[in-house]
Protein backbone atom coordinates (compact mmCIF):
# COMPACT_ATOMS: atom_id res chain seq x y z
CA UNK A 1 0.00 0.00 0.00
CA UNK A 2 1.27 3.50 -0.56
CA UNK A 3 0.54 6.16 2.13
CA UNK A 4 -0.66 9.67 1.35
CA UNK A 5 0.96 12.22 2.86
CA UNK A 6 0.25 13.26 6.71
CA UNK A 7 -0.80 16.81 6.10
CA UNK A 8 -2.57 16.92 9.87
CA UNK A 9 -1.35 19.35 12.29
CA UNK A 10 -1.54 16.47 15.18
CA UNK A 11 0.33 13.59 12.69
CA UNK A 12 -2.58 11.89 13.59
CA UNK A 13 -4.37 10.83 10.35
CA UNK A 14 -2.81 8.64 7.81
CA UNK A 15 -4.31 7.45 4.59
CA UNK A 16 -3.76 4.45 2.50
CA UNK A 17 -4.27 3.40 -0.90
CA UNK A 18 -3.55 0.60 -2.83
CA UNK A 19 -1.28 0.59 -5.52
CA UNK A 20 -4.18 -0.80 -7.95
CA UNK A 21 -6.34 2.60 -6.67
CA UNK A 22 -3.38 4.84 -7.15
CA UNK A 23 -3.09 3.27 -10.76
CA UNK A 24 -6.01 3.67 -11.57
CA UNK A 25 -7.12 6.95 -10.29
CA UNK A 26 -3.41 8.55 -12.48
CA UNK A 27 -3.90 6.00 -15.37
CA UNK A 28 -7.69 5.36 -16.63
CA UNK A 29 -8.30 9.00 -15.15
CA UNK A 30 -12.15 7.96 -13.76
CA UNK A 31 -14.42 10.96 -12.14
CA UNK A 32 -13.06 10.06 -8.40
CA UNK A 33 -15.53 10.56 -5.48
CA UNK A 34 -13.42 10.84 -2.32
CA UNK A 35 -15.72 10.06 0.93
CA UNK A 36 -14.02 9.97 4.57
CA UNK A 37 -13.14 12.49 6.69
CA UNK A 38 -11.67 16.33 4.98
CA UNK A 39 -8.21 15.59 6.62
CA UNK A 40 -8.08 12.27 5.15
CA UNK A 41 -9.58 13.60 1.38
CA UNK A 42 -7.09 16.30 1.56
CA UNK A 43 -4.35 14.90 1.99
CA UNK A 44 -5.26 12.13 -0.75
CA UNK A 45 -6.04 15.28 -2.82
CA UNK A 46 -2.36 17.06 -2.26
CA UNK A 47 -0.89 13.47 -2.89
CA UNK A 48 -2.78 13.08 -6.24
CA UNK A 49 -2.18 16.83 -7.52
CA UNK A 50 1.77 16.39 -7.81
CA UNK A 51 0.57 12.76 -10.20
CA UNK A 52 -2.04 14.76 -12.27
CA UNK A 53 -2.15 15.15 -15.73
CA UNK A 54 -1.30 19.10 -15.99
CA UNK A 55 -3.68 21.29 -16.23
CA UNK A 56 -5.29 21.00 -13.32
CA UNK A 57 -7.90 23.30 -11.60
CA UNK A 58 -9.99 24.09 -8.74
CA UNK A 59 -13.79 24.28 -8.76
CA UNK A 60 -14.71 27.75 -6.72
CA UNK A 61 -18.12 28.20 -7.19
CA UNK A 62 -17.40 28.55 -10.68
CA UNK A 63 -16.24 26.95 -13.67
CA UNK A 64 -12.44 27.65 -13.78
CA UNK A 65 -10.97 30.45 -16.22
CA UNK A 66 -8.65 29.69 -19.16
CA UNK A 67 -8.37 26.53 -21.27
CA UNK A 68 -10.83 23.54 -19.76
CA UNK A 69 -8.78 21.36 -17.32
CA UNK A 70 -7.53 17.80 -17.62
CA UNK A 71 -8.52 17.38 -14.13
CA UNK A 72 -11.07 19.02 -11.44
CA UNK A 73 -10.85 19.24 -8.05
CA UNK A 74 -13.81 19.92 -6.09
CA UNK A 75 -13.94 19.90 -2.13
CA UNK A 76 -16.93 19.20 -0.45
CA UNK A 77 -19.55 18.45 -2.45
CA UNK A 78 -21.83 17.93 -0.26
CA UNK A 79 -22.00 21.35 0.51
CA UNK A 80 -23.00 22.59 -2.88
CA UNK A 81 -26.50 23.90 -2.90
CA UNK A 82 -28.99 23.55 -5.85
CA UNK A 83 -27.73 26.02 -7.71
CA UNK A 84 -24.28 25.12 -7.21
CA UNK A 85 -24.78 21.56 -8.12
CA UNK A 86 -26.25 22.68 -11.55
CA UNK A 87 -23.40 24.71 -12.34
CA UNK A 88 -21.21 22.11 -12.32
CA UNK A 89 -23.33 19.49 -14.06
CA UNK A 90 -24.23 22.19 -16.82
CA UNK A 91 -20.17 22.92 -16.96
CA UNK A 92 -18.82 19.45 -16.94
CA UNK A 93 -21.40 18.67 -20.12
CA UNK A 94 -20.47 21.97 -21.79
CA UNK A 95 -18.31 21.20 -24.99
CA UNK A 96 -14.85 20.56 -24.64
CA UNK A 97 -12.67 17.64 -24.34
CA UNK A 98 -13.68 15.40 -21.32
CA UNK A 99 -12.40 16.58 -17.67
CA UNK A 100 -11.58 13.87 -14.62
CA UNK A 101 -13.27 15.02 -11.85
CA UNK A 102 -11.78 14.50 -8.12
CA UNK A 103 -14.53 15.35 -5.58
CA UNK A 104 -14.58 15.04 -2.00
CA UNK A 105 -16.93 14.63 1.09
CA UNK A 106 -16.99 14.25 4.47
CA UNK A 107 -21.28 13.11 4.23
CA UNK A 108 -22.13 10.59 2.13
CA UNK A 109 -23.97 11.48 -0.71
CA UNK A 110 -25.99 8.61 -1.96
CA UNK A 111 -28.65 9.50 1.32
CA UNK A 112 -28.21 13.09 0.16
CA UNK A 113 -29.85 12.36 -3.39
CA UNK A 114 -32.70 9.97 -1.88
CA UNK A 115 -33.78 12.48 -0.06
CA UNK A 116 -33.40 14.67 -3.19
CA UNK A 117 -30.58 16.77 -1.62
CA UNK A 118 -28.50 16.53 -4.24
CA UNK A 119 -28.72 15.95 -7.75
CA UNK A 120 -28.90 12.64 -8.97
CA UNK A 121 -27.10 13.18 -12.76
CA UNK A 122 -24.32 14.71 -10.70
CA UNK A 123 -23.66 12.17 -8.15
CA UNK A 124 -23.35 9.20 -11.08
CA UNK A 125 -21.77 11.93 -12.90
CA UNK A 126 -18.80 12.10 -9.87
CA UNK A 127 -19.37 8.45 -8.24
CA UNK A 128 -17.27 6.62 -11.29
CA UNK A 129 -14.65 5.41 -8.78
CA UNK A 130 -15.63 5.73 -5.11
CA UNK A 131 -13.17 5.43 -2.53
CA UNK A 132 -14.44 5.35 1.53
CA UNK A 133 -11.22 6.56 3.33
CA UNK A 134 -12.71 5.90 6.48
CA UNK A 135 -12.03 2.09 5.63
CA UNK A 136 -9.07 2.35 3.27
CA UNK A 137 -6.41 0.57 4.98
CA UNK A 138 -8.15 -1.11 7.66
CA UNK A 139 -6.89 -4.41 6.98
CA UNK A 140 -3.01 -4.23 7.77
CA UNK A 141 -0.18 -3.42 5.01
Amino acid sequence: MLRSRDLSPTGAITTWLRPDEWQLLLNARPNVLLEGPDEATEAIVCEAMGWLPTPHATWSGSPPRGNRPATLVVRSIAAFDRDQQHSLFDWLEGPGDRVQVISTTSEPLYPLVSRGAFLANLYYRLNVLLLDIATAGRSGG
